[in-house]
């Protein structure tokens, strides 16, 4: 089964386990990459461009940056083609920008609750378009436990 180790805007990098249950008695000759470009109307075709280690492929060549790729494995042999694995889904981007750290607002803080202030991501620094929203995750160090505190628009007005 395919699962992401990484993805950029430039390159994406896949785990591979294989999970064959039943090869008909004959030994796996090659295992079979598939891509489906997410497009209207689009198809699952053989990757064949990629690094192969066996654990992990990386696919540097062939994407766009902006889509959203299907990509799935199969085991072939002499036999046959194999069953297709479960499909993953990986976004071609690079990781979004966080804003600079959060800093206490003391004049709005109390005994009780605390009031933070962050400055927004400026205009066409994150990949994927302009910033939409916010979220802010509290973690209490003591018991290891985290909440969503704040979900909301780049405008501060909670959802």
């Amino acid at each position: 089964m395919p699962g992401m180790v990484s993805a950029s805007s430039t390159a994406v990098e896949l785990s591979f386990a294989p999970e064959v249950l039943d090869n008909g008695g004959q030994p796996i000759t090659k295992y079979v990459l598939e891509k489906n470009e997410g497009t209207t109307g689009s198809q699952f075709t053989e990757v064949t461009s990629y690094t192969d280690n066996f654990a992990t492929h990386t696919i540097n060549t062939g994407l766009t940056e902006g889509r959203i790729y299907s990509f799935r494995w199969r085991a072939v042999n002499a036999v046959g083609d194999g069953t297709n694995s479960e499909e993953v889904q990986i976004a071609i981007a690079d990781g979004l920008v966080s804003p600079a750290a959060i800093r206490k607002n003391y004049a709005l803080s109390s005994t009780t609750s605390i009031s933070v202030e962050w400055d927004a991501v400026a205009g066409g620094v994150s990949p994927g378009g302009d910033v939409l929203g916010y979220v802010l995750t509290v973690e209490d160090v003591g018991n290891g436990t985290s909440w969503t505190a704040f979900n909301g628009s780049a405008l501060g007005e909670p959802d």
